[in-house]
């Protein structure tokens, strides 16, 4: 991402993002949530939203707010890793989870791989997706970090 990508991300969030940038990772993150949302390799083609250990269902429309605003700093597929390894259960109500909002999130031809889900949040969600099948077929799990950075590097 652009100094000028992430100063119109700045400018259209207000004073509620915090971005932050070295040579690798530009971290774009509202304050007080619990999730981060960041590009997790320097070609921009992965975003990855890391989880706290404490997070709810609002940080989730945060971070889906946050994700829209960076994709459209870029104009190719872009794939997204949750990376759930510190979370423990998933916040209530479930109803919030898989909501149609997210069907479209992941944009044509790209995937939502979840890394680190223990087998009570993986059996929850895989439930929740007969619900929304259009989604489910999007989402994928994996079992570490490295292995999803390793799925979305194949051609």
């Amino acid at each position: 991402m652009t100094l000028h990508n992430s100063n119109n991300i700045q400018k259209a969030c207000g004073q509620l993002v915090a971005i932050t940038s070295n040579n690798t990772d530009t971290v774009v993150q509202r304050k007080h949530m619990g999730i981060t949302v960041l590009w997790d390799n320097p070609s921009l083609s992965i975003i990855r939203w890391q989880f706290d250990t404490s997070w709810t269902w609002c940080d989730v429309t945060k971070a889906e707010a946050l994700t829209r605003l960076i994709l459209g700093s870029v104009d190719h597929t872009v794939d997204i890793i949750w990376d759930l390894e510190r979370t423990l259960a998933l916040p209530t109500p479930l109803s919030h989870v898989l909501d149609a909002n997210m069907e479209g999130f992941a944009g044509d031809g790209s995937v939502i791989l979840l890394t680190g889900c223990n087998r009570f949040i993986h059996t929850v969600i895989r439930a929740l997706t007969a619900k929304n099948r259009t989604l489910g077929y999007k989402l994928g799990f994996v079992d570490t970090l490295a292995e999803a950075r390793e799925m979305l590097a194949v051609p």
